[in-house]
């Protein structure tokens, strides 16, 4: 039960008459009153003071938290009663704390630069010294023939069990941090040992080699789990994949050393995550993918090296769901990606290919698994996203995937590049969609719109994007489905599929056919799904964080298509059957103005009738542009009669929405 200091009570008078036993045990009699009163106020001030200098004792005790602290919601219970009711070994086991503590150098508890420095720093540099001077002695004794390979292995191990040996006896005798060093750089010792009878030496095989690597991480593990020192493994770890820098071997073959690496990685990382050790495990992860990578790059798009990506990544995944050690978590997923994505696919083999593609269907099954059992994510908020590292993990892993398996496809498919993307969305989609999780549909209908980016190009995206957006608000808006993550993609598919439309493929198109070509009729069709689209969202969907203003950006897209859109189409009407070319600008630009005032008197129009502040104040823009462009442009590039024309057609406009706006304002002041 948790100790709790309480103020010294007050012991009450006694009566004359009532006789007190000492410690010494002697009986005294009845004394008199002005003398008794006396020895009991001296008694009780002796005792106040005991209890006084038992509870700074006690917080001192706490304050270096060898003591667990009082659950602030358990009631105070006076010191003595506390002990008085709970047996004496019961307390003696409740405040033993579960390793010992070593003491700072000068017992006074404090913790300094120098101090640090001085335990910690020291004995880094020491451990660390300790093993490169054995490797660098190796070398040194192989260059100069000094002695025989077989010596050689067996003094390294030997003095690498030995400094184990010792520095177990060191942590029995409470010097845990410094033993833990020691053991380490035994450890060292003994994998550098067994690295260089199984890697230039060439003393035994591969697999033996191997399995002695094997039994020294079990090793060291145990040690560590024994003493639960996680310093310990973590400086184990790093010895392991140092062993290789300190005795390298040029025509050492790459997949002895990246099993050697998985060995000591994936080992080292079984063991700190069964003992909840994060600086253990992303130490273990760090050194995992960061010297496979720099020792053995060239392999890693071999099967081998497959295998070894497949291995860390999955690992990494699995033991940090939940998630937890979100950057254990992102590195993991993010190096096995890299592996996949920088080596040359087409000079694989389909086995490799095949191969390198079940791994990438794997790196993405386990994500999706694991989001798929996630509860929050089921919520029909696109706030359920998980936020930080897992969200984009979340985005990231399934568009890596789109993105990865077309690169390994094997040649049978290597002309549908929209599949990996397609599969993904179907997955998504079958996840969240009996759900109604907002962030699996909204990831499904991106994914699909990916499939048709990667697929095909030009006009057809931006049919596909206008028939997905048009797809995401109706299955948000009807009862039955229900399913409002559309909601959260459809504005940007909208507008992806209108910067494709003016910005990429209006470009392609030739002098002939305004109005009636491919690009016009597919404006028409963007137009319409657009404003269809937008009216629909009109019907009661559900408020999603995000999306407060998607609405009105459908709408702000359908002018903006009509507005671009009839610009372009009379510049170009006027191009093709003008007889000259400076006539065809007279006339285009003629039109333009006129097109746009018009345009602007259509908006403030449709604002007076829907009530819509927002409307005509965008009316009121587009007129003030076309005024711009009046008074700047045409008044001094058109000729007189175009000039006219213009002024005439800009004043007919402005007086007819001037007229309008002052009817309303004489029919609010009737009110």
């Amino acid at each position: 039960m948790p100790l709790v200091l309480a103020a010294p009570a007050k012991v009450p008078s006694l009566p004359a008459n009532v006789t007190l036993m000492p410690p010494g045990g002697v009986w005294f009699g009845p004394v008199s009153s002005g003398a008794h009163m006396t020895d009991e106020r001296e008694a009780i001030e002796r005792l106040e003071r005991r209890l006084e200098h038992l509870e700074a004792i006690v917080r001192k005790v706490l304050s270096r938290g060898d003591l667990p602290l009082e659950d602030p919601g358990s009631p105070a219970e006076p010191l003595a009663s506390s002990w008085r009711r709970e047996p004496r070994t019961a307390a003696r086991a409740e405040v033993t704390p579960a390793a010992p503590v070593e003491p700072d150098a000068d017992g006074s508890g404090t913790r300094d630069l120098e101090q640090w420095v001085g335990q910690r720093g020291l004995l880094v540099v020491g451990v660390v010294a300790l093993v490169a001077a054995g490797g660098f002695f190796l070398k040194y004794a192989f260059d100069r023939g000094w002695i025989s390979p077989w010596f050689r292995v067996v003094g390294a191990a030997v003095a690498g069990i030995g400094l184990g040996v010792w520095g177990d006896r060191l942590i029995a005798q409470g010097l845990r941090r410094y033993g833990a060093g020691i053991i380490a750089a035994g450890a060292g010792l003994v994998y550098l040992g067994i690295w260089a009878a199984g890697g230039p030496y060439a003393l035994v095989g591969r697999q033996l080699g191997l399995a002695l690597l094997t039994g020294v991480t079990v090793a060291v593990a145990v040690l560590a789990v024994r003493h639960r020192v996680e310093e310990l493994a973590i400086l184990a770890t790093v010895g392991a994949y140092v062993a290789p820098i300190v005795l390298p071997d040029r025509g050492a073959q790459p997949a002895l050393l990246l099993g050697y690496l998985e060995v000591v990685g994936l080992g080292s990382g079984v063991l700190a995550h069964q003992m909840s050790w994060r600086r253990c495990f992303n130490v273990a992860l760090l050194g995992y993918f960061g010297r496979g990578m720099f020792l053995a790059w060239g392999m890693l798009g071999e099967p081998v090296g497959l295998w070894f990506v497949a291995a860390g990544g999955i690992a990494a995944l699995v033991a940090t769901a939940g998630p937890r050690w979100l950057e254990a978590r992102a590195f993991g997923l993010a190096a096995a990606w890299l592996s996949l994505l920088l080596h040359n696919a087409p000079v694989q083999s389909t086995g490799t290919r095949s191969l390198a593609l079940a791994v990438a269907v794997a790196l993405a099954g386990v994500v999706w698994w694991q989001h798929r059992a996630v509860t929050a994510l089921h919520s029909p908020a696109i706030d359920a996203l998980p936020e930080g590292v897992e969200s984009v993990i979340f985005l990231a892993s399934p568009l890596a995937f789109a993105l990865v398996s077309p690169i390994h496809f094997p040649g049978a498919l290597r002309s549908w590049p929209a599949l990996a993307p397609a599969i993904a969305a179907v997955a998504y989609a079958a996840t969240g969609w009996p759900r109604r999780s907002v962030p699996h549909v909204a990831l499904a209908f991106a994914l699909l719109a990916l499939a048709a980016a990667v697929q095909w190009h030009g006009l057809v995206i931006v049919l596909a994007w206008t028939g997905l957006v048009l797809g995401a608000v109706a299955v948000a808006v009807d009862r039955r489905l229900g399913q409002p993550g559309g909601l959260v993609v459809a504005p940007w598919l909208a507008a992806l599929a209108f910067v494709q439309l003016f910005w990429f493929s209006s470009g392609y198109r030739t002098q002939q056919g305004a109005f009636v070509d491919d690009w016009a009729l597919v404006l028409y069709s963007y137009v319409s799904a657009t404003a269809f689209s937008a009216r629909l969202w009109r019907r009661p969907v559900p408020a999603l964080g995000g999306t407060e203003h998607a609405h009105t950006a459908l709408w702000v897209l359908t002018g903006a298509a009509i507005l671009g859109g009839g610009s372009m189409e009379l510049q170009r009407f006027f191009a093709a059957r003008a007889p000259t070319w400076e006539a065809a600008g007279l006339a285009g630009d003629l039109a333009l103005s006129a097109y746009w005032l018009l345009y602007a008197a259509a908006l403030v129009r449709t604002g007076f009738w829907l009530e819509q502040k927002a409307v005509r104040s965008a009316g009121l823009g587009v007129a003030g542009l076309a005024i711009l462009k009046i008074a700047l442009y045409d008044l001094s590039n058109l000729e007189a009669l175009y000039r006219v024309g213009s002024f005439f057609v800009l004043a007919l406009i402005t007086l007819a929405v001037a007229y309008a706006y002052n009817r309303r304002a004489q029919a609010l002041s009737r009110r």
